[in-house]
């Protein structure tokens, strides 16, 4: 699943650097997949990172969707 996770995680920034909003809905889609990792690997440091970058992935969807 880290795998999948992280060429999600590629892909989408490959898509923002596009410009393309769809970028953050894969952002977002990474995110969900990084948090059940952390979750069901007991590596709970990376929640850290995955919580605050989802909302943070959410804010930016919306503030690029009203352009």
């Amino acid at each position: 699943m880290d795998w999948i996770s992280g060429f999600i995680e590629l892909l989408a920034k490959y898509v923002v650097g596009r410009k393309n909003k769809w970028g953050w809905v894969l952002h977002l889609i990474a995110g969900v997949l990084w948090t059940y990792i952390a979750f069901s690997t007991h590596i709970y440091g990376l929640l850290i990172i995955t919580i605050p970058a989802f909302f943070l992935n959410i804010w930016n969807f919306i503030k690029w969707s009203r352009k």
